[in-house]
């Protein structure tokens, strides 16, 4: 299913740092940081990069993340794989899960504009219902 760009949308991409670029970062719950983008009119625009306060060990880390997220008025986010309970979690508290498809993971690091690219002009994957 393709995403729906066309109206205000809030997402989260949980990234890491290398450089001066961000990458998504292969665990929503363990990244360091969550680049928060307006998606608005088929273009984005990155409002801020928080700190995830979550990405220490500790008990209900998942839960904490998404409720989090949810807290910051995300709607949307962009994930390289997730599993099935935290696909429901998330999409329990209104936040649209989509993927960079498995062909663009096998070219390497995906850069957090490659994605953003990829979510405005409707090539990511998703929602997915397990």
């Amino acid at each position: 299913m393709p995403s729906d760009s066309s109206s205000n949308v809030i997402i989260a991409v949980p990234v890491e740092k290398a450089g001066s670029e961000y990458y998504l970062a292969l665990n929503y719950v363990n990244a360091p940081l969550f680049a928060i983008v307006e998606v608005s009119n088929n273009t984005y625009k990155i409002r801020n990069t928080i700190e995830n306060p979550y990405a220490t060990p500790g008990p209900r880390r998942g839960l904490g993340v998404i409720e989090f997220l949810a807290s910051q008025g995300v709607n949307a986010i962009i994930l390289l794989r997730s599993g099935y309970g935290a696909f429901y979690r998330l999409e329990e508290r209104g936040i649209k899960v989509y993927y960079v498809p498995v062909e663009e993971q096998a070219k390497g690091l995906v850069k957090l504009s490659e994605a953003l690219e990829m979510y405005v002009n409707k090539r990511l994957e998703g929602p997915i219902q397990y």
